[in-house]
């Protein structure tokens, strides 16, 4: 199937999407749970997209690439066709988010586990109603 070329009559495109300002994203990490909040730094840290980071596996993390820096080495991306094998550097920021969720783990398994997050997310508010 054809995609509709631009201007088709009877359609319309849809605006750009504009990136969420720096100034909105800081307000709102104190309100993420602690697995969402280091998810959204190391994204913006890197520069990667969303779904780099949620299909961030254990094994796809070279700790051995250079002194004092680990490489994110992605398997399969969009742009590999054009570019070949996609390679992010973790610098000591990075790696400290990271580490606590790599314990543990094998190399097949996701660094970020949503189900974490929701875990994290249930006890906050068992802890809010205890409050009260």
């Amino acid at each position: 199937m054809k995609a509709l070329p631009r201007g088709h009559e009877g359609t319309f495109d849809h605006d750009e999407r504009e990136p969420v300002s720096d100034d909105v994203v800081v307000r709102t990490l104190p309100f993420l749970p602690p697995t969402l909040r280091a998810m959204v730094i190391v994204q913006r840290l890197t520069g990667c997209r969303p779904s780099e980071i949620f299909k961030m596996k254990v094994g796809d993390i070279d700790k051995d690439a250079a002194p004092g820096l680990w490489h994110y080495v992605r398997k399969t991306h969009k742009t590999e066709r054009f570019i070949g094998k996609k390679v992010i550097p973790l610098g000591k920021p990075e790696q400290e988010l990271i580490a606590p969720y790599l314990e543990n783990k094998a190399a097949e398994q996701f660094v970020f586990n949503p189900g974490t997050a929701q875990t994290e997310r249930n006890a906050e508010k068992q802890a809010n109603r205890q409050q009260y």
